[in-house]
């Protein structure tokens, strides 16, 4: 039994220890609420006063402040001011009371309030914070003082008609068209910039997706992991890489004004302040989306180099997906822009007037970012070949005029000869010995002639 004991209190020692250092690190990592000890201050002016059964009553205030020295107010009337109380924080007011906090004093001096002393531009916006609570009415209140009376209703009507929000936003937003342009081995984006209703904050780009080799810089072209809220960034991709898109997104951590809420727990008046406040917020996804692209240029010039225009050129991508002519202007030239990279061929179609068509087909490499060239020569159509052209047509028609003349010339030799002799019998005897024998008699009876005369 007694063993049976001692092993129990040793587990129990185990668990208890187990326990309290589960205690302990819970009491470290669980943030506590945050507090702050309100102060008042006393201050006498010609007090408002608010219709109150009947009868007129004096609306007072009370200067508060929090142990940092910063300006809070009062949001229950009917209750008696902390004074050096500690007060929980219980989270933010509503944006109209936000409103009336980021318009009236101390954001903006007295001065800028359209009153005399800060005391003044205290009281009015303390009653303007009750006013857009619900706490007393405009309607109800009777100005003794008609400058603060009148910087109630201005700060009232601003924060019903205002837009700003207490609740902490981020957006990136390029300034100019999203395309990307070449830069030595690089293409980059155009700017981004981050927007946002915080004081200050940093913030850092995280990419999804990138090629490798893509990186962030600032406007000055300085590669940096963290940025200040009032830096803009672009997006640098190496040239090498193939057209895509991948996904940016910002991730900020912010400080922001906020309308903070300090729990007088019903004994004395809640107070509220406009302090800064760090929150961590991160942008929607942005799509960059590149593609790389080339240009090819061709240049048609004559055997002196002159620009010649109206040629026509049939340009093809080697794969077959892109096929399109081009002609070139008064400068001799024809380009075609926005090429993805790759091989086309070029084939002239249509020589410039005056000129020998180039049958020969060229080929053009199209790289990133580059502009393929390629100059041609044309040959001017010379008198001389004109001539050949003619000759060469005319002795093709002469030719068939003669063959067709000896085909017409053998028929008729040979009709006449079936019209005018019979056909032979026996051996036939050649004629040249008789046309000879007669030449030689009739040699012989001239020389006599001429013997006989002499």
């Amino acid at each position: 039994m007694n063993g049976g004991d001692e092993m129990k209190r040793r587990m129990l020692t185990i668990w208890f220890g187990i326990i309290s250092l589960i205690i302990i690190l819970l009491g470290v990592s669980i943030p506590q609420a945050a507090a702050e000890i309100i102060h008042q201050e006393k201050f006498q002016m010609n007090w408002n006063y608010i219709k109150f059964k009947d009868t007129k009553v004096k609306i007072k205030a009370d200067l508060l402040r929090t142990s940092s020295k910063d300006i809070a107010y009062c949001l229950s009337p009917d209750l008696n001011s902390p004074n050096g109380d500690d007060l929980p924080e219980i989270g933010r007011d509503n944006d109209f009371v936000y409103r009336v906090l980021l318009y009236g004093y101390p954001q903006k001096t007295p001065a800028e309030l359209g009153v005399s002393t800060k005391e003044e531009a205290y009281y009015a916006t303390q009653l303007a914070i009750w006013i857009v609570s619900k706490k007393i009415e405009i309607a109800d209140s009777k100005p003794e003082n008609q400058q603060v009376y009148n910087l109630v209703k201005q700060l009232v009507e601003k924060a019903s008609k205002g837009t700003e929000v207490q609740e902490t936003y981020l957006n990136v937003i390029p300034t100019g068209k999203q395309t990307v342009e070449q830069n030595g081995e690089y293409f980059e984006t155009n700017l981004y910039r981050s927007q946002s209703n915080s004081v200050s904050g940093v913030y850092s780009v995280q990419m999804e997706g990138a090629p490798e080799g893509a990186k962030i810089i600032n406007e000055q072209g300085e590669k940096k992991n963290e940025f200040s809220m009032e830096e803009k960034f672009k997006v640098m991709i190496p040239k090498n890489a193939t057209s895509g898109n991948f996904k940016i997104r910002v991730n900020a951590k912010l400080q922001s004004l906020q309308a903070v809420t300090f729990d007088g727990q019903q004994r004395i008046q809640n107070a509220t302040a406009l302090l800064p406040r760090m929150s961590e917020k991160s942008s929607t996804d942005i799509v960059v989306k590149w593609e790389f692209l080339g240009a090819l240029k061709i240049m048609k010039v004559g055997e002196n180099r002159e620009a010649l225009k109206g040629a026509v050129f049939e340009v093809v991508s080697e794969n077959g997906d892109f096929r399109q002519e081009i002609t070139t202007t008064e400068n001799g030239s024809a380009t075609l822009n926005k090429l993805p990279p790759g091989t086309y061929i070029v084939k002239e179609i249509q020589a410039p007037e005056g000129y020998v068509l180039d049958p020969t087909i060229k080929k053009m490499e199209v790289k990133t970012g580059e502009i393929a060239e390629i100059e041609i020569k044309n040959q001017k159509i010379t008198s001389g070949l004109e001539i050949k052209k003619v000759d060469a047509t005319y002795e093709s028609a002469k030719q068939s005029y003669d063959i067709q003349s000896k085909e017409h010339t053998m028929e008729n030799d040979l009709a006449s000869k079936e019209k005018h002799h019979l056909p032979s019998t026996g051996t036939k005897f050649p004629n040249v010995p008789f046309v000879g024998l007669g030449l030689v008699i009739l040699g012989i009876y001239i020389l006599k002639i001429g013997k006989n005369h002499s």
